[in-house]
């Protein structure tokens, strides 16, 4: 077993081989969530998030050599930014913005009945590049 990492507030521990485990199946579950339009509370969201980050850390420490890397997320965080500012910035009405998120075409979280949109996605799609997650 590795040693415990700190990834949320105090007194949560989670090992980084556990976190490689739990992690695709939190988000798997997050997503899912997402596409039915419930609502999640930003804390689980983030904590996901974390478990998940960690977890791809662990993976690819602890790939051989001879594989592929798997890809490292950015520990950065996201920026986000409005339907109304990305749809500004694509020259795209906000309606338009909103079915690219519900598509999964541009990479965002929906917050109770709000979207909000990752500023990276918006920029990625602007230069032709697919949306980052």
């Amino acid at each position: 077993m590795t040693r415990p990492v700190v990834i949320s507030g105090a007194g949560l521990f989670v090992p980084a081989d556990v976190a490689a485990e739990l992690g695709p199946v939190l988000a798997h579950f997050l997503e899912l969530a997402r596409r039915d339009y419930r609502k999640v509370n930003p804390d689980v969201v983030e904590t996901v998030e974390k478990i998940d980050l960690l977890g791809n850390w662990w993976r690819n420490k602890n790939l051989p050599s001879n594989l592929p890397s798997v890809d490292t997320p950015c520990s950065d965080p996201v920026q986000w930014i409005t339907v109304k500012t990305a749809a500004e910035e694509l020259s795209k009405t906000p309606r338009a913005v909103t079915g690219l998120l519900t598509r999964g075409s541009l990479h965002g979280e929906l917050v109770g009945r709000t979207w909000r949109v990752s500023a990276a996605s918006v920029k990625s799609r602007k230069a032709g590049s697919p949306c980052p997650n």
